[in-house]
């Protein structure tokens, strides 16, 4: 970003597994415990800081709330497609 004329900029990001909605509780639970126990390997978490990722797990639960915590919106939550315009 200072190439752009923004010194010091920090660009948070997020990689997230999803699944479908219905998926059984077990098999979340599973995928979970599978990625966390991934993310501590030294030779994953090596990789990921050398491409300049921050390595931080956090589970089902957590990435629940992250919307309605980022949200500024009163506690309400709402979709907004390209368009702009409010959608409930």
């Amino acid at each position: 970003m200072e190439e752009t004329g923004v010194p010091n900029a920090v660009v948070d990001t997020s990689q997230v597994f999803l699944a479908p909605a219905g998926t059984p509780q077990d098999i979340i639970d599973r995928l979970a415990k599978e990625t966390r126990a991934i993310l501590q390997k030294p030779d994953v978490r090596e990789k990921m800081l050398k491409a300049s990722f921050a390595v931080k797990y956090e589970g089902p639960d957590q990435l629940r709330a992250a919307p309605r915590a980022r949200c500024r919106c009163g506690g309400s939550w709402s979709r907004r497609p390209a368009s702009g315009r409010r959608t409930e």
